[in-house]
């Protein structure tokens, strides 16, 4: 099965405000993964253990939860970064989370 791509334009600066793909994890609660728009998505977040929840762009893109250096040492190692938080998580009528 060929890679699946994301609409994208071509890469830009680090510097520059960029977009992201947000996958939620269906086996752990509020774990997320990001990957930039204009790379190709790894076959790890394509699998049944993700699913896409949607384009993080501009300023939003990396979020004050997600530390810079960990994110740029990440995406240049495995093409994604992992990381946990509550920020991402669906409200409900009750609050935040199912």
């Amino acid at each position: 099965m060929p890679p699946l791509l994301l609409p994208s334009v071509a890469p830009v600066p680090l510097r520059a405000a960029s977009s992201d793909a947000l996958f939620a994890s269906t086996f752990a609660r509020d774990f997320y993964a990001v990957v930039p728009t204009h790379t190709e998505i790894p076959n790890l977040l394509l699998g049944p253990g993700w699913r896409f929840v949607r384009i993080l762009k501009g300023s939003d893109a990396r979020q004050a939860c997600l530390r810079r250096k960990s994110v740029a040492n990440a995406l240049s190692r495995d093409g994604y970064y992992l990381f946990t938080g509550q920020e991402f998580a669906p409200v409900t009528q009750h609050g935040r989370g199912p």
